[in-house]
């Protein structure tokens, strides 16, 4: 059986709740990314932030692949 995640939010605010098959891996405010963070550790995958530094690749022309990322800043 395929493992599947479940993203329920609430329409009336930005509250989610992040389940991996039957199970609640995180809730908060849509915005937060310690969501990423708990479904990264429940998976046991790699995680690192990024932020864009070209204002360019930001306004509605994101690159499609990570390697093409002109401007970026790590956050270790």
């Amino acid at each position: 059986m395929t493992r599947q995640l479940k993203h329920v939010f609430s329409p009336s605010g930005d509250w989610i709740v992040l389940y991996l098959d039957d199970e609640k891996v995180w809730e908060g405010h849509d915005c937060d990314s310690n969501a990423l963070t708990a479904l990264t550790n429940k998976l046991d995958i790699g995680y690192k932030f990024y932020e864009f530094t070209d204002e360019d690749e930001i306004d509605g022309c994101t690159p499609d692949l990570f390697s093409s990322i002109r401007g970026i800043k790590s956050f270790d």
